[in-house]
């Protein structure tokens, strides 16, 4: 049954909003309370809950909709409903992730001090943001911490400030459960409805410095689940791709936008690279803070 029709009738009937695309159903999980029209996926032989990790077939779709995990009734329920080939698939329960931390004691031995934060002030960054970020010196190294929600320290990235080094940056931790710098400006995303997704630290806290503070850094090329699913609890939001302009930065974009079509409406979803420069840093240092409002407004 491709076409959906016995589906929608079942959400139509139950209050539940929904959005169609050709392949696919996206609804609002009103059975928990949910607001976000994008948090769940149904196709037709699968049903997955981007925010709870949950996938299942439509059986157990009804049973969170009736609150029932009856099979009988949920059945009969879908048998008066005239959907009598009702998809089945074994659940699979949310995937329960032990939260990895950093000892607080190494944060708490970083050089914290005005001088300390020099390396970056000379490249154009406000020095009250880097206080805000709890950035700091150890060694030859500036450190940013990146805390979740609760105030955990998850991991860090770290730039050479000093000394010769292969790699410039250096990350420690699960890269792809950090959302940073959520724990600033969490409500600077919210209330605007729109985020730039840009590549580093450096190009995150360039766009902050020229006054735009709605920014979620990727650490990369690529969008994580856990960029996506925290995007996906903010109703039509508004997605700015901002990753550096290289030839490895343009294939990445059009990658990222790819995967995020499948989870938003692709008319939200813009690219904009910096011009004249590789990325935001050098736009920043080079043509200053205006320039960086210019090209993203």
């Amino acid at each position: 049954m491709n076409d959906f029709s016995g589906i929608k009738d079942i959400l139509d009937n139950n209050g539940i909003q929904y959005q169609e695309f050709p392949n696919y159903l996206k609804c609002v999980a009103g059975w928990r309370e949910g607001d976000s029209i994008g948090s769940v996926t149904i196709y037709p032989e699968l049903v997955i809950d981007h925010v709870t990790g949950e996938k299942y077939g439509l059986n157990k779709l009804i049973g969170k909709i009736l609150n029932t995990d009856d099979k009988e009734e949920i059945e009969k329920y879908l048998s008066n409903n005239n959907y009598n080939s009702a998809p089945k698939f074994e659940l699979s329960e949310p995937l329960i992730k032990e939260i990895k931390t950093i000892k607080q004691d190494f944060i708490d031995k970083l050089d914290k001090s005005d001088a300390a934060h020099s390396y970056w002030v000379n490249r154009g960054i406000d020095l009250d943001l880097l206080k805000e970020l709890k950035g700091g010196v150890y060694k030859n190294k500036y450190y940013f911490p990146v805390y979740n929600s609760k105030n955990q320290c998850l991991g860090y990235s770290c730039r050479v400030i000093k000394g010769e080094s292969d790699k410039h940056y250096l990350i420690r931790g699960q890269k792809k459960e950090f959302v940073y710098p959520a724990f600033v400006n969490s409500k600077d995303i919210i209330k605007p409805k729109k985020v730039y997704l840009v590549e580093g630290i450096s190009d995150g806290i360039s766009l902050m410095s020229a006054g735009i503070r709605n920014v979620l850094v990727l650490f990369g090329t690529e969008c994580s689940f856990s960029i996506c699913n925290y995007m996906l609890r903010i109703p039509d939001i508004q997605i700015v791709i901002s990753v550096n302009s290289d030839s490895a930065g343009i294939k990445s974009s059009k990658k990222i936008r790819n995967k995020l079509c499948r989870y938003f409406d692709n008319r939200n979803i813009l690219t904009i690279l910096p011009k004249n420069h590789k990325d935001w840093n050098d736009v920043l240092t080079n043509d200053g803070r205006e320039s960086i409002v210019e090209q993203l407004f």
